[in-house]
């Protein structure tokens, strides 16, 4: 298992979703729309290697048995294999796609399932992280998933506070979550020392999620 680092994605929304019955259908985003949030799947569906890292310090925080660390390697590993050969299929489709779009005689009836093609590649990468979530909660007891849930509130709280003249300085006119979270990235260079040192260090030149 590769070494054990930080998460703010995860931050959030990862605990959330393992801990939570709510990982059916992707939680809210960061954290209001569905779809954001640790679930976010970023450009062409990277959303896996980040789960792993973020899954890794969650074993940690947890003080998972080996065993058990074990078993939720396995599981990443097997998924990023996977998202790795849809994101292979996804280029393809996607160039596919290009081409006929591009070409002057092209039918809208193949323009329409190419791009249907692309969209089913997305949805199974979605799809895939879903049940890869659903794979690792099955393995932590109830107290543990409680335990993530705790953490994941008491980190939202921590940067709350400790970002709230960031968020009222940079990011007065943003009102939804997203909205602020990239208010603040776009302002990360400005956060006050206080804000910065809130956010685990691998993040600290990014935004950390904001709740309304």
């Amino acid at each position: 298992m590769v070494g054990l680092v930080t998460m703010v994605g995860a931050l959030v929304a990862l605990p959330a979703a393992l801990g939570s019955s709510a990982a059916a259908q992707p939680p809210p985003g960061p954290h209001g729309h569905g779809g954001g949030g640790g679930w976010h799947h970023g450009k062409d569906g990277k959303g896996i290697e980040r789960m792993e890292r973020r899954v890794e310090k969650m074993a940690e925080e947890l003080g998972l048995d080996p065993r058990r660390r074990a078993s939720i390697s396995r599981i990443v590993k097997n998924a990023r294999s996977r998202a790795e050969g849809l994101r292979a299929q996804k280029q393809k489709a996607r160039a596919r796609l290009h081409e006929l779009m591009q070409a002057e005689g092209s039918r809208e009836a193949d323009v329409v399932e190419a791009a249907r093609r692309v969209g089913q590649i997305e949805t199974d990468l979605r799809v895939l992280k879903v049940r890869t979530m659903f794979s690792i909660r099955g393995l932590l007891t109830p107290e543990e998933r409680q335990r993530l849930r705790d953490l994941r509130s008491a980190r939202v709280e921590r940067i709350q506070q400790a970002c709230a003249a960031d968020f009222a300085a940079h990011c007065a006119g943003a009102e939804h979550p997203r909205d602020k979270r990239q208010c603040l990235k776009r302002n990360r260079h400005q956060l006050s020392a206080s804000c910065q040192q809130a956010l685990p260090r691998h993040r600290r030149g990014a935004a950390p999620h904001p709740r309304p």
